[in-house]
C-alpha cells in the first residue's frame, strides 16, 4: 500500500534537476530467510528518492518516471544522478511507445494520453472517467494493423481495450471489455505473440489473445500459486516478472535482485552487453536503477497475418448472441452503387442492406441459415434474379425473387428430405437452376428447381456425402465444379452436374495453421485470368485464397482488421462470406467486393453485423 504520509524529499531540486543518491549492492550478510535468494545477482544501484513515484518506462534513450509530487521526470543517464522535469502534474501509472506516452492523472482520476513531438510533451484530451478503479495500464503497438491500443485494468476484475492512435493522430475509442482475475496487479503486452499478460497472486500469470477481434479466452501462462509477483515486463519476446522483494525472473530463471520491502513496478531495456533495470519500492518511496550482464535475445515473432481494414459495417442485428450467418451479394444491373447485400439473420429471417450498410428491407421468413443468389436466371423466357436460403424451421428451402430496383419478395417455402438442414448454395448451368442443401450429418442433396410461372418447386436429383458435418458450399457455374466444406476436415471437390459421379475428393485439409477449423463460408472470385476459391478459416479469424482449379495452389491469406479513420473494427469468427468480381460502385469498388459475417462485433462490444471490403484491397495484397 502507498504511504502517503511520507513527505521527506531526499532528492533536491538544483536548477530544475533532481539529484539521486547512490547505493551499493547487498552485503554478504543475510538472514536465514534471505538464503533462498542468495544465488540471484545483486547489482549496485542508484536511487531517486521521495518523489512519491509509481512507474518508470524506457523513453528517449533514457527513462521516464512518474511522480505524484512533480509529474513526469526524464532521466537520460542514471549514472549522472540527474532527473529533469518533463511534464508537471500528479501522475502514477505509465506506459510509453515511440511518440506516445500514457499516464494516470490522480487529480482527475482519468487516463492522460500525451503526444511526443521533438521530445516535448503535448497532452491531449483525457479518456472518459471509467466505472472501475484503474490499477494498471499498458500500451499495445500492433504490427499487423499499424495501430496502437491501450489496456486498462484493476484489482476488481475489470479490464478494457482502447483504440488510441494510428501513429499520427490520436482518437481514443473503446474496443471491448474483458474480465480478468480479481486481484490483478499488473499487465504486459508482448508484440511477438500479440498477447496480453496479467498477473495476480492466487494462481500466477494469465495470457490473453490481444488481437482486437480475438475471443475472450485465457490460459494460465505461468502457474505460481500463492505468489508475491507484483509486476510484469515484456522485452524481446520474453516475459519478465518481479516479486514484492525485488527478485526479477525470466520464467524460473533469476536475473537480478534489487532488494526492497514493497516493490511494485519494474521496467527493463536491453543494451548490447547488459540489461538495464529500474524498480520502484513503495515502502521507501524510491526508484532504483541497476544493470546486470544479461542478454535477452529477441524471439522470432509469430507469423503476422496481414490485416485489411474493414470499409463498411452493416447495421447490427436487433438481438444479441449468435444471430447473423451468411451474406450474399446482389449486383444492380445498371447502377452498381445501388447493389445490395442480403444477410441471413438466423433467429427470424432475411435482412437486406445497401452498399453503405443501412438496413433497407427485412423479411420474417424464419430461422434461415445460408443464402445464395443467381442473377439472370431464365424462367419461362424471362430473366429473373433468384435467391434461396436454407430454413431450419421445418427443414425447408426458402426462395425469393429480386426485381431490378432491388426489392426482394418471398416466393415460396419448400419441403426438403433433410432431418436437420444447415447450409446451401445454388448452381445454374445456363439452363436449369439447382440447390445443393446439406445437413450436419455430412449429407448434401442436390435439388432441381422447377417453375410454374414464378411458383417454384423442387425435385431431388441425387445425394452426395462426406464423413462429418458440413455447411459452406459454392458452385462454379462456368466449369461445373462444386466445393463443400467439411468443418473439421477441409474442402471437398465434386462435380456439380446432375448426371455426374457422386464421388468427391478432399482437396484442401485443415492443418491448424493455414486453414484452421471450422471451415465455414466458401465463395468464388472470377478474375480476369483466374478464379479464386475463398475460404473462411474460422479457427484463426482469417480468410484463405486458393486457385479454384487443381492443384489448388495457395495464394495468400488475410484478416479484416480495424479501420481507424472510420472507427470500424475488423471481423472474426466468421461463418458465411460472399464475393463478386462485378463492379458494385466506382473507384475501389469496380473490381467487386467481399462481404463477411462478423461473429464478435467491437468498437465497442455490440450485436453481430456484416462487414465488407473492396476486392481491390485484396488484389493489392495478392500482388505483394
Amino acid at each position: 500500500m502507498k504511504n502517503f504520509a511520507k513527505s521527506s524529499l531526499v532528492a533536491t531540486v538544483v536548477t530544475g534537476l533532481l539529484t539521486l543518491t547512490a547505493c551499493q549492492g547487498e552485503s554478504s550478510t543475510q538472514s536465514q530467510a534471505e538464503q533462498s535468494v542468495a544465488a540471484i545477482p545483486t547489482p549496485a544501484y542508484s536511487e531517486l528518492l521521495s518523489v512519491k513515484g509509481g512507474q518508470a518506462q524506457p523513453f528517449n534513450n533514457g527513462w521516464l518516471v512518474s511522480s505524484e509530487k512533480q509529474g513526469l521526470l526524464w532521466m537520460n543517464d542514471t549514472d549522472s544522478a540527474q532527473a529533469k522535469l518533463w511534464l508537471q502534474g500528479d501522475f502514477t501509472l505509465l506506459a510509453t511507445d515511440k511518440n506516445l506516452v500514457v499516464t494516470y492523472d490522480r487529480r482527475s482520476d482519468r487516463v492522460q494520453p500525451i503526444l511526443v513531438k521533438q521530445n516535448e510533451a503535448f497532452p491531449v484530451s483525457q479518456l472518459p472517467k471509467r466505472d472501475f478503479e484503474i490499477n494498471w495500464l499498458c500500451l499495445q503497438p500492433r504490427a499487423a494493423d499499424k495501430l496502437t491500443y491501450l489496456w486498462l485494468g484493476g484489482e476488481h476484475g475489470k479490464a478494457e481495450q482502447w483504440l488510441l492512435s494510428n501513429g499520427s493522430e490520436l482518437k481514443p475509442k473503446l474496443v471491448r471489455q474483458l474480465s480478468v482475475p480479481v486481484g490483478s496487479l499488473d499487465c504486459a503486452y508482448q508484440a511477438e505473440t500479440d498477447s496480453l499478460f496479467v498477473t495476480e497472486q492466487n494462481a500466477g500469470i494469465w495470457q490473453y489473445p490481444a488481437q482486437p477481434q480475438a475471443a475472450t479466452e485465457t490460459k494460465l501462462f505461468l502457474s505460481k500459486p500463492d505468489n508475491d509477483i507484483t509486476s510484469l515486463f515484456s522485452i524481446n519476446g520474453q516475459l519478465l516478472y518481479q516479486t514484492e522483494k525485488g527478485e526479477i525472473y525470466d520464467g524460473n530463471s533469476p536475473i537480478a535482485l534489487i532488494k526492497g520491502e514493497e516493490v511494485e513496478r519494474f521496467s527493463a531495456k536491453q543494451t548490447p552487453d547488459q540489461l538495464e533495470l529500474v524498480s520502484f519500492d513503495d515502502e521507501t518511496d524510491s526508484y532504483r536503477f541497476a544493470s546486470v550482464k544479461s542478454s535477452i535475445t529477441a524471439d522470432k515473432p509469430t507469423d503476422t497475418l496481414p490485416e485489411i481494414p474493414a470499409w463498411v459495417e452493416s447495421d447490427t442485428s436487433d438481438r444479441s448472441g449468435d444471430t447473423m450467418d451468411d451474406p450474399a451479394i446482389w449486383v444492380h444491373p445498371t447502377e452498381p452503387e445501388k447493389s445490395l447485400v442480403l444477410g441471413a439473420q438466423k433467429r427470424w429471417g432475411l435482412m437486406v442492406f445497401d452498399m453503405q450498410g443501412n438496413e433497407v428491407q427485412s423479411i420474417a421468413t424464419g430461422r434461415i441459415n445460408n443464402i445464395d443468389i443467381r442473377q439472370s436466371v431464365n424462367i419461362n423466357g424471362k430473366n429473373h434474379d433468384i435467391a434461396a436460403a436454407s430454413l431450419r424451421d421445418g427443414d425447408k428451402l426458402a426462395v425469393y425473387d429480386i426485381v431490378a430496383d432491388g426489392k426482394v419478395s418471398q416466393l415460396a417455402v419448400l419441403d426438403t428430405e433433410h432431418s436437420d438442414i444447415y447450409g446451401m448454395c445454388l448452381y445454374y448451368d445456363n439452363k436449369d437452376l439447382y440447390a445443393f442443401t446439406n445437413e450436419k450429418s455430412g449429407k448434401t442433396i442436390q435439388y432441381k428447381i422447377e417453375w410454374q410461372g414464378l411458383k417454384p418447386s423442387i425435385n431431388k436429383v441425387r445425394t452426395l456425402s462426406v464423413p462429418t458435418q458440413v455447411e459452406g458450399c459454392v458452385a462454379n457455374d462456368a466449369t461445373g465444379d462444386l466445393y463443400i466444406g467439411e468443418e473439421d476436415v477441409g474442402v471437398w471437390h465434386f462435380n456439380a452436374g446432375a448426371n455426374t459421379s457422386n464421388k468427391g475428393k478432399l482437396i484442401l485439409k485443415v492443418d491448424g495453421d493455414q486453414l484452421a477449423d471450422d471451415v465455414e463460408g466458401l465463395a468464388l472470385y472470377h478474375g480476369k485470368d483466374t478464379t479464386y476459391l475463398v475460404v473462411s478459416s474460422q479457427g484463426n479469424d482469417s480468410y484463405v485464397i486458393y486457385d479454384a482449379k487443381a492443384p489448388y495452389q495457395y495464394k495468400g491469406r488475410f484478416r479484416i482488421g480495424t479501420n481507424f479513420g472510420k472507427g470500424i473494427d475488423g471481423s472474426s469468427e466468421t461463418d458465411g462470406l460472399a464475393v463478386t468480381s462485378k463492379a458494385v460502385g466506382t473507384g475501389a469498388w469496380q473490381q467487386g467486393m467481399i462481404a463477411v459475417q462478423d461473429g464478435r462485433n467491437r468498437l465497442p462490444d455490440g450485436n453481430q453485423v456484416f462487414k465488407w471490403v473492396p476486392w481491390s484491397e485484396i488484389e493489392r495484397l495478392l500482388k505483394k
